[in-house]
């Protein structure tokens, strides 16, 4: 332990590296590494990972998450209010940093997966991915800004850019830069090209391939 106050309660301690002032500050403390101010704070349980300022700050008995990333405060710190969940990843400042009890996430970049609380089984690769998902889930995100208004809808996948950008719904496929791009509530569709159903809002059950088809449809 090297800092103010690191592991400064441990009663239990087995295989725990606490690096940074008020790390991992619990009692019982088992197979967590922990850098950086406040990182993993509170947690009374094993298998953790945190580097960065206040990373896992409010973890409790969440188990094998790893979070890296932080900023200037603890608003920046990745899985940064999470307390229960397990199994989660969240790389880049400030992702994941609202989720609490969910669990099987996977979020990569700045602010990905940020507003996310309860929703499960989501990947959010890229700045703002997967942004204000908050209790939706298995929802694919890989890209800048690629599915980042979605909030509760579910099976979702957009793969490019900025892909199903604007999209609230569930179940569409979107493959390639702005594909779908300002979809909001409409389902059930396909679109594998850049620009592909660009335009369309609410319009259900399409299926478009090729670069900018379709791109006038606005459902």
């Amino acid at each position: 332990a090297i800092g103010t106050n690191a592991l400064d309660a441990g009663t239990t301690i087995t295989d725990s590296v606490a690096i940074g002032r008020d790390s991992l500050t619990a009692t019982t403390v088992n197979r967590n590494t922990a850098v950086g101010y406040a990182a993993m704070r509170g947690t009374t349980t094993g298998t953790g990972t945190a580097l960065g300022y206040a990373a896992l700050l409010s973890n409790t008995t969440g188990t094998a998450n790893v979070a890296i990333g932080g900023g200037t405060s603890t608003q920046d710190s990745a899985l940064r209010d999470n307390t229960t969940g397990s199994n989660n990843t969240a790389v880049g400042v400030a992702s994941l940093a609202n989720n609490t009890t969910a669990s099987f996430n996977n979020a990569v970049g700045y602010q990905a997966l940020y507003s996310n609380t309860t929703g499960s089984d989501l990947v959010g690769i890229g700045s703002s991915a997967l942004y204000n998902n908050t209790t939706g889930t298995r929802n694919v995100a890989l890209g800048n800004n690629a599915l980042n208004a979605v909030t509760t809808g579910t099976n979702n996948t957009g793969l490019g850019d900025r892909a199903l950008r604007d999209n609230t719904g569930s179940n569409n496929t979107a493959v390639g830069s702005d594909a779908l791009l300002v979809n909001t509530t409409g389902t059930l569709n396909t679109a594998v090209g850049s620009f592909v159903l660009d335009a369309n809002v609410t319009g259900i059950e399409n299926t478009a391939v090729g670069y900018a088809s379709l791109s006038a449809n606005t459902g």
